[in-house]
């Protein structure tokens, strides 16, 4: 199966619109769900925050998000993670529309 076809099944069996792209909510619930193409452990979310952050900077794209490569100190794991996937979302949201397609992912 190619990309498109996994991302569109996958919103079409969540009942979202492959159209619209993911909100920041089923971003993390993709994210979070073992059974998604999307799954991820909050190690490997904080690997991918951190080489997409880097490349941005290497290739001079700003970005809203403050990245020191930590979790958020002193946050609850649950919190940390969310906080991340939040960090992670805005990183490629490169529209900026709050939503994220599957260029974007």
């Amino acid at each position: 199966e190619d990309w498109m076809d996994q991302y569109s099944q996958y919103c079409l069996a969540q009942g979202w619109s492959p159209a619209a792209g993911l909100d920041p909510e089923q971003f993390a619930s993709m994210t979070a769900d073992p059974n998604s193409f999307g799954y991820a452990t909050q190690e490997e979310l904080t690997t991918i925050a951190e080489e997409l952050h880097a490349l941005k900077e290497d290739c001079g794209f700003e970005s809203d998000v403050e990245w020191d490569g930590s979790d958020p100190s002193g946050a609850p794991a649950d919190d940390a993670r969310g906080i991340l996937v939040g960090q992670l979302f805005t990183l490629l949201d490169d529209s900026g529309s709050g939503f994220l397609g599957s260029r974007e992912l």
